[in-house]
């Protein structure tokens, strides 16, 4: 009998660790892409696209809170936050040269989580 629950929960918790990478997947491919849609338009200039494509990413971010608090690494999401308002505090003064690196910085970021999600050898050890 104890076989049966061990061997059930082992089932339980791979499906669970199943489930966070496909979520972790799908967040961070969502983000990726608004970030994606809002650096190209502030790369052209075009403040005011660049401005709502940003602030749905960073909605998506702070909406996916109940997750990432649970299932991503505390000094991660701290990263991402920080990254996430220095990237709006330059959108929102249109400051050009920096944007580039604040966007590189921060889809880097965003990348490194969804893969620390991903069962690899290296994640596990």
């Amino acid at each position: 009998m104890r076989e049966l629950l061990a061997l059930l929960l082992i089932i339980l918790l791979v499906a669970i660790s199943a489930l966070n990478v496909l979520a972790a997947d799908k967040l961070c491919s969502n983000i990726e892409a608004q970030l994606l849609h809002a650096e190209a338009n502030a790369l052209k200039s075009r403040w005011p696209e660049a401005e709502a494509a940003f602030t749905l990413a960073l909605e998506t971010w702070l909406n996916a809170e109940i997750y990432s608090h649970v299932f991503i690494r505390h000094p991660e999401i701290d990263s991402c936050t920080e990254l996430f308002y220095d990237l709006q505090e330059a959108i929102l003064s249109q400051s050009g040269p920096e944007i580039k690196a604040l966007f590189g910085k921060l889809l880097y970021r965003i990348e490194g989580i969804a893969q620390m999600e991903k069962l690899k050898l290296g994640n596990v050890f």
